[in-house]
């Protein structure tokens, strides 16, 4: 089942897939260019006076990257449900002179509004959130975990009255789906450009949902996605190993941005002298 409507850019079988993503896993360079590529989306998506919605802002560093293309005109809408990491955020911003852009919330993003339980963890805080299982290999170890209650808020409630939302971008600890349940009315409106971070297989079991339903969502609300590379992602990519973790839902009506995905991937790509990992 693709996550969405039929590829209007490129596509490649599962070996082609496999390659890329074996030749990438081998490269010392990988990280940075996933890196890389989550910018350049800023810098070819963003423009002065846009509002972005980010949830999961933790210490900002996406957060003042995309304040920087759109301020003085534009702000970014930050949801980080941690105090210590708000404070840290605001801190970093006040440094840029660039607190007036940004509205920060702590509060925690889900498909409900009420409270729950937050689950901070002390030796790794940016693996913080709404949902927590020792059993996952990531998770367990040595590591040990404070709990909280924290706010939660649908998006289309917290960004009622928010109009020209441009983008999108969660980095949520696995969920990231259900906080775009609760943003139904925004996607279907505004049809932002999406930009999330997702651990597949991890993120399901700690949500509870299957492959099926989370390549349905995006198909129902008309999004084709995308991971960081170009390759559209689909339910039989799910267990496909060594695939980046980003993705990019784009509205299967903005034909632009789907125009112009893969030249701007290929252009970063090519920077890391890496363009023959598509060949």
């Amino acid at each position: 089942m693709p996550c969405g409507n039929p590829p209007a850019v490129r596509d490649a079988t599962m070996s082609v897939k496999r390659r890329v993503y074996d030749a990438l896993h081998g490269a010392d360079a990988a990280a940075v260019l996933y890196g890389n590529l989550v910018k350049r989306v800023f810098s070819s998506h963003l423009s002065l006076g846009d509002v972005v919605v980010e949830g999961g802002a933790f210490h900002g560093g996406h957060t003042l990257a995309m304040l920087r293309h759109v301020a003085p005109l534009g702000h970014v809408i930050a949801f980080e449900p941690s105090e210590h990491a708000t404070k840290t955020l605001l801190a970093r911003a006040e440094r840029d002179d660039l607190t007036y852009a940004i509205d920060v919330r702590q509060v925690a993003l889900a498909d409900y509004n009420g409270e729950a339980e937050f689950h901070r963890v002390n030796e790794a805080p940016g693996r913080s959130g709404l949902a927590w299982s020792s059993a996952i290999a990531e998770r367990a170890g040595d590591f040990t975990v404070s709990r909280s209650l924290v706010p939660v808020m649908r998006l289309d409630d917290a960004l009622a009255g928010v109009p020209r939302i441009r983008m999108v971008t969660l980095d949520l600890e696995g969920g990231e789906l259900v906080a775009l349940r609760g943003a139904g009315r925004i996607l279907s409106e505004a049809r932002p450009l999406l930009l999330f971070r997702n651990s597949r297989a991890r993120a399901a079991e700690l949500y509870g949902y299957t492959p099926e339903e989370f390549c349905g969502f995006f198909g129902s609300a008309g999004y084709e996605l995308y991971n960081i590379l170009g390759f559209r992602f689909e339910a039989r990519d799910w267990t496909t190993g060594r695939q980046p973790n980003w993705y990019l839902g784009v509205p299967s009506d903005d034909q632009v941005s789907k125009g112009t995905l893969h030249g701007m991937i290929d252009d970063v790509v090519n920077q890391h002298g890496l363009s023959a990992i598509f060949d």
